[in-house]
């Protein structure tokens, strides 16, 4: 499905004077790709593809942020290299291309493996900046696998980040309009129902108030909802 999107035209719109991708054979490899591992600022990150959905291992098998990982891959599959840069390793710090294992480096080292376990693909990405008058475009540097040619490159790259970073935050997203109901059972067994004061529409009423009594306020019962549209 991956290789599929690649293969869409007009996905992204990125500079002239490219000289061609910063991995070649990743196009056609992206649909093998079946764990990425991340190493940026002394953390391990270990995204892997479990029962068919991407999670992060480190924090237990939860889900990750999978559209987070699909721009990860694609950007990857469509980065253009747009100039070489230095080969010699003792300049690679000034391109923030050292120091992945380190607190606060700037690299970030990827490794796309299949199922298997071999290798697609490996990359180190350094400094960004974004693109002048194109949006969600950056430039950044990077290595590719063990050759000392460092590349200025262009192309659409999330934000790395730590490992909480790549967690999907909502595992449920359900609109307010198809909520028809909610009921809470307190501890002591008193149960609590709530439901829309009008069919199809989003605020809700605590059902079974006495005439004389009223609610103090209704962002409770907003608050209430809200939590079950974002779990």
């Amino acid at each position: 499905m991956l290789a599929a999107m690649y293969n869409q035209p007009g996905s992204m719109n990125l500079s002239s004077g490219k000289l061609g991708l910063l991995l070649p054979e990743l196009a056609n490899q992206l649909d093998k790709v079946h764990s990425v591992k991340i190493v940026h600022s002394g953390e391990t990150i270990t995204l892997q593809v479990l029962d068919g959905e991407w999670v992060v291992v480190e924090k237990a098998n939860y889900p990750a942020l999978a559209s987070q990982v699909r721009e990860l891959l694609l950007g990857l599959a469509q980065a253009q290299r747009l100039e070489p840069k230095t080969r010699m390793p003792d300049h690679y710090a000034a391109l923030g291309l050292t120091d992945s294992n380190t607190s606060g480096g700037e690299a970030s080292v990827v490794e796309l493996k299949a199922q298997a376990g071999n290798t697609i693909a490996k990359v180190t990405l350094g400094k960004r900046r974004p693109t002048a008058n194109v949006d969600n475009i950056s430039e950044f540097y990077a290595l590719v696998g063990n050759d000392p040619q460092t590349w200025l490159t262009e192309g659409q790259m999330p934000t790395i980040g730590a490992s909480g970073a790549w967690l999907q935050r909502n595992l449920l997203e359900l609109s307010r309009t198809r909520i028809t109901g909610v009921t809470l059972e307190h501890r002591d067994g008193e149960m609590l129902h709530l439901v829309p004061k009008e069919v199809g529409k989003t605020p809700l009423n605590l059902e079974g108030l006495l005439p004389n009594q009223q609610l103090k306020n209704d962002y409770i019962i907003d608050d209430i909802a809200d939590r079950f549209t974002r779990m």
